[in-house]
């Protein structure tokens, strides 16, 4: 998902999510709203909080956000606890491992007004510029990579969004999903996770109307993972039986 808040623009220039960002430098403190909104805006308090400085990848790249927007972040508020960690005290966290574009991501999120329905805009826009079966699974790709993405910092909203998103959205003729989908979730440690279920029943709706072939699934893996065969199984029999 290259977007999943409403606007890019700030007082000074905000990161983008769209790519890697080349750390020429520390950045401008990031905001989605002009400078103009921001004493009009109900979140206008959040934006007379504390500075606190992201060193994010192997480069230190710096982004700078608004504490009480972090603190709207589970992971971030953890850190930022003055009794608890370093980071509470001197307001600068330290992401090594992390990559700049999934940080802004996130921040992305965490100062969007309205984060869910904003994604689901985002999405919804996506799909319908979706022109292959190939940019469909890139999509669904991207998801996971959200989901994992908002495990990873404990922002519960992202990832019920993400869920919300594949269990309504609608798929007619396409075969979208993918086993390699589902063990790139495995892979992560996220087998049996909301997601995972919603991409099950995905898979097993799909098969049942005979717009997925079970045979590819199991050429591309699933055969060696019985115990999520054995769930595929299950959510097919509750399609075909009402059970």
């Amino acid at each position: 998902m290259a977007d999943n808040g409403d606007g890019d623009d700030n007082e000074g220039g905000a990161a983008e999510a769209s790519g890697p960002v080349e750390p020429s430098g520390p950045l401008e403190l990031f905001s989605p709203l002009p400078a103009d909104a921001l004493h009009m805006s109900n979140e206008s308090r959040r934006f007379n909080s504390a500075i606190v400085t992201l060193l994010v990848g192997p480069s230190r790249l710096e982004l700078k956000a608004h504490k009480d927007a972090l603190l709207t972040c589970k992971y971030f508020a953890i850190c930022l606890q003055q009794d608890g960690f370093r980071e509470g005290v001197t307001n600068e966290i330290h992401l090594p491992d992390e990559q700049p574009d999934n940080m802004a991501k996130i921040l992305q999120w965490v100062y969007s007004p309205e984060p869910v329905r904003s994604y689901n805009r985002v999405f919804q826009e996506n799909w319908r510029q979706c022109r292959g079966l190939q940019e469909k699974e890139d999509l669904l790709e991207g998801l996971i990579a959200d989901f994992i993405l908002a495990h990873k910092y404990l922002l519960d909203e992202m990832t019920d969004a993400v869920v919300d998103v594949v269990r309504r959205q609608q798929y007619p003729d396409t075969e979208w999903v993918k086993w390699k989908h589902l063990g790139r979730l495995k892979s992560s440690g996220h087998q049996c996770s909301s997601l995972w279920e919603g991409l099950m029943l995905q898979l097993a709706e799909l098969i049942i109307k005979e717009e997925c072939d079970l045979n590819d699934l199991l050429d591309d893996g699933l055969e060696e993972d019985t115990d999520a065969l054995r769930n595929l199984m299950r959510y097919m029999a509750g399609f075909m039986f009402g059970g």
